[in-house]
């Protein structure tokens, strides 16, 4: 049987200051984490302590549809007031000004509005890997499922790993302040399902849980666990951008809005 890890990994998210994340795509991280053998609570770290890639940056990544995977064209990118429209195969490309924080967002008509967690440009290259976008049917299915609260945030969580992590498969989340949050897992027909009780085989990049009716503006404390990995520690660097651990958290309503949480594990 696995060993259990030996540090559990606390996350804290705080409206667009303080906050948990990585990146969403699935290709190799360098992670850089301090030493496994600490414990303790990894809190987000201020965008403005960070140094950004001093040129210019270019934002790049593929849009698909959450159900289907399929590309999504039409779509509008933003971020610094910099827009872009994805192309028939869902790509998008933007430039991001010298030293930048980055922090887009996807809307498009019958989709929802994505909110990305900010990170910092490490190099010329931003890659923001394949993201997924859910129709506003689909968001729809899974807040009834899941009867949230739309004045409160709703917020999805991608696993990636690094490397030295085989798999997220069979870790879990607790959800430690604060008080009246809730999170459901999501099964293997990627839609969120209460009697599920760890992360399970879904299709990346697709999200493995969600965490809702979370206070808008109030700090969210999640804690990971995966037999024989660790969360990786923040700031991290991944794909040409380093994750500071900040991820808005504003409420659903009006305009079918959520964002990606998304964290490493190695």
């Amino acid at each position: 049987m696995p060993e259990p890890i030996s540090r559990l990994a606390c996350v804290s998210v705080l409206l667009f200051a303080s906050s948990c994340s990585s990146s969403s795509s699935t290709d190799t991280a360098q992670p850089t984490s301090s030493d496994a053998g600490d414990a303790g609570t990894k809190a987000a770290v201020d965008a403005d302590v960070i140094d950004a890639y001093a040129g210019t940056a270019t934002e790049h990544g593929l849009v698909v549809d959450y159900g289907t995977l399929k590309p999504v064209a039409g779509l509008t990118v933003t971020d610094h007031g910099v827009t872009a429209v994805t192309d028939a195969t869902g790509s998008f490309t933007l430039t991001a000004p010298a030293g930048s924080r980055l922090s887009p967002s996807v809307t498009g008509p019958s989709y929802t509005h994505l909110l990305f967690p900010a990170s910092v440009p490490a190099a010329a290259d931003v890659d923001f890997g394949t993201l997924v976008m859910p129709t506003s049917s689909t968001f729809m299915l899974e807040q009834a499922g899941l009867s949230n609260d739309t004045s409160e945030a709703l917020v999805q969580l991608v696993v990636v790993t690094a490397p030295s992590c085989a798999s997220a498969v069979g870790g879990t989340i607790q959800v430690l302040s604060p008080s009246g949050t809730k999170f459901n897992y999501f099964s293997t027909d990627s839609l969120p399902d209460g009697t599920v009780t760890s992360f399970q085989a879904v299709t990346p990049p697709r999200p493995v849980a969600v965490i809702f009716d979370i206070k808008a503006g109030a700090a969210l404390s999640v804690q990971i666990t995966r037999p024989k990995c660790k969360q990786a520690e923040f700031p991290f660097t991944y794909q040409g951008k380093t994750y500071t651990g900040q991820v808005p958290t504003v409420a659903t309503e009006p305009g079918d809005t959520n964002a990606a949480m998304v964290m490493m594990l190695e």
